[in-house]
């Protein structure tokens, strides 16, 4: 069976916040126990629904339960329309009070929002979080991989910022490359200027309601390598041809 590389991760389209793909993720910390409901949406429809059980208690107490401080939530997992498990008898997630619910899309080219409310009866259809608008404490981490120049916005926000996406060097990348942090206030000066390598994470850390849009505004492509000297070519032809000449007239003479 031959290898299948997913395609998704050399695709040209701008990067978004509100619109989380196969490169992008957002990190939501919920402070308040209960029970909640969550609503998937690709584009304006709605595609999948499931739960998130938040448990309050001593951390003993929550570790004896294998209840985790971090859960993973996988949302093309959950897009019904794709034969996702977003709907029906499906088990809650859990998650200790105070800990953190990554959202992340594992493959494909869809593009998904996230709506987070309360689903117990003090605080029905209280909506506590909005990946389209994501708010103070939020983190969303883009890994970009093409090289080039990009414009960072933040939309509710004023002013750009640039990010170039250095072209691979062989020795240059490590593996284990550290995540470049940006806070994101009211907006970004004209002269913040971010670098990294590509896919290197960049985590935009909330210090207000926002949402950032990442766009290629120029491509850097691999390196031409200098070609050899035509001089040199032409010189070993000549030298070349010389000794086939005298390989020729020493045969003759002895001939």
């Amino acid at each position: 069976m031959k290898p299948v590389m997913d395609t998704t991760l050399f695709r040209e389209a701008t990067i978004d916040s509100g619109a989380l793909a196969v490169r992008s993720s957002i990190i939501h910390r919920i402070v308040e126990p209960g029970m909640y409901r969550g609503w998937l949406y690709r584009g304006t429809a709605q595609v999948g629904t499931f739960s998130l059980d938040v448990l309050s208690g001593t951390s003993a107490v929550l570790a004896d339960k294998n209840v985790p401080s971090q859960v993973a939530i996988d949302l093309s997992a959950l897009d019904i329309s794709y034969g996702g498990r977003g709907k029906g008898p499906v088990a809650p997630f859990a998650l200790q009070t105070e800990g953190h619910v990554v959202f992340y899309v594992s493959t494909g080219l869809r593009e998904y929002a996230v709506k987070l409310f309360r689903a117990d009866k003090k605080k029905a259809s209280e909506l506590v979080f909005d990946s389209q608008k994501l708010g103070k404490g939020d983190i969303f981490i883009a890994h970009v991989m093409r090289p080039g120049r990009y414009t960072v916005q933040n939309t509710s926000g004023k002013g750009t910022a640039d990010l170039t996406v250095e072209y691979p060097e062989k020795g240059k990348n490590h593996p284990r490359m550290e995540p470049v942090h940006v806070e994101c206030k009211a907006g970004f000066s004209k002269s913040e200027k971010i670098t990294v390598q590509s896919l290197q994470a960049v985590m935009f850390s909330f210090a207000q309601e926002g949402r950032i849009t990442i766009a290629l505004k120029e491509a850097i492509d691999r390196p031409r390598q200098p070609k050899k000297s035509s001089a040199v070519t032409t010189k070993k032809k000549a030298k070349n041809s010389g000794d086939k000449k005298k390989i020729i007239r020493t045969i003759r003479f002895f001939g």
